[in-house]
């Protein structure tokens, strides 16, 4: 669905209800997401669709292009569940990438993505729980993976998602979000 999406930021933004992107060069996604970091890096704004629920705030940096890609899904993902909860994102990158802590998210490819609630709160949520809404979490995963810029989805076994881009090899560090990895955007049409 939105593999073909011609995508314009600050037409993307104002879209969202998110501010409307300051011009810059293109974010610079160097080495790997063990060993990386950015350039010309953009704050992921809170918008419809949206919002960053991590804990620190300077871990909410992102790519250019990565940025329209998700306001984009934002704005598809707020259209099919109007009443919420929106996209809630815990962790992405520091300002120039680089080591977080985290054994990956160094060059601002990844995102930590909570899994969705049936309650359709924002909030926490550690697997296996009752309240864990599989079906729109699956909903989210496949709108991510139809963008075609998807490298590969880190969640936990209790998840039950389906796709080739899943990987449950690390499932135990990921019982209270899913790690969405984008491929490099330097590849990108």
């Amino acid at each position: 669905m939105l593999a073909n999406m011609e995508l314009d930021g600050a037409k993307i933004a104002q879209a969202c209800g998110g501010p409307t992107p300051t011009p810059t060069p293109d974010t610079e996604h160097r080495g790997t997401p063990n060993d990386g970091s950015m350039v010309n890096s953009v704050i992921i704004y809170d918008s419809t669709g949206v919002v960053y629920s991590g804990s620190n705030a300077n871990y909410k940096y992102s790519g250019n292009k990565i940025r329209d890609v998700l306001y984009s899904l934002a704005e598809v993902w707020h259209s099919s569940n109007p009443d919420g909860p929106r996209i809630q994102i815990n962790v992405i990158s520091a300002q120039e990438g680089g080591d977080i802590g985290h054994s990956s998210h160094q060059n601002v490819l990844d995102f930590d993505i909570r899994y969705v609630r049936k309650d359709s709160t924002e909030g926490p949520l550690q697997l296996p729980s009752s309240n864990y809404d599989q079906t729109r979490t699956q909903d989210l995963i496949d709108l991510f993976i139809d963008t075609g810029k998807i490298d590969i989805i880190f969640t936990c076994a209790d998840a039950n998602l389906s796709s080739s881009k899943i990987n449950t090899n690390y499932s135990s560090t990921h019982k209270d979000h899913m790690h969405i990895r984008f491929t490099n955007p330097s590849g990108w049409n």
